[in-house]
């Protein structure tokens, strides 16, 4: 939709990932990075500090230390999500947070957001990763700008031996300019 009304609540505080990492200053240190949104972050086992979240995030002790410009891609994404989560938000959307990030990093990045969605928070993902749908509790499969069908994975699975096999029947349908390519699946 290119049109409409949102309602915020009042308990709500959105944060938002974006897929494109653009305003990291290459000469900061990561612990600084994150300090510029807070020192200390509410959690459910109380306040903790930038220095104890970049550790949870696997920034250990001296790496704290290290100028931006000297981290992989994957590890700017982990500090960039952390810079969100610094702001204590409780709705998360993230736009294709994983996109060209190594397989490692990739579910580094899928535990910590299994772990924030057991501590409660509401996470809204887009992503082209069919196994990273897997992990949702519901997915929406969009083609054209249309919402074709919203359910949980393993219901958008239904018969099919696979939720990409599943997927590709449904876009098939929806779309008669692919209905007749052939996938590898």
């Amino acid at each position: 939709p290119d049109s409409g009304e949102i309602i915020v609540g009042q308990t709500v505080k959105i944060g938002y990932y974006a897929q494109e990492v653009t305003h990291m200053d290459p000469n900061m240190r990561v612990i600084d990075y994150v300090r510029e949104v807070a020192e200390f972050v509410p959690t459910t086992e109380g306040s903790v500090s930038a220095a104890k979240m970049l550790e949870r995030f696997l920034f250990e002790g001296s790496e704290q230390y290290t100028e931006i410009g000297r981290l992989s891609g994957g590890e700017k994404r982990r500090l960039n999500l952390l810079r969100v989560l610094m702001g204590a938000p409780n709705v998360l959307l993230l736009d294709e947070p994983t996109n060209g990030v190594d397989p490692v990093s990739r579910r580094e990045f899928w535990d910590i957001l299994q772990n924030m969605k057991k501590a409660g928070m509401t996470l809204l993902v887009s992503t082209a990763y069919l196994d990273e749908g897997e992990k949702c509790d519901r997915l929406a499969l969009m083609h054209a700008g249309v919402i074709l069908e919203q359910n949980a994975p393993g219901v958008l699975r239904g018969d099919h031996p696979s939720l990409e096999a599943a997927i590709v029947a449904r876009l098939r349908e929806a779309d008669e300019e692919i209905a007749h390519d052939t996938f590898a699946l």
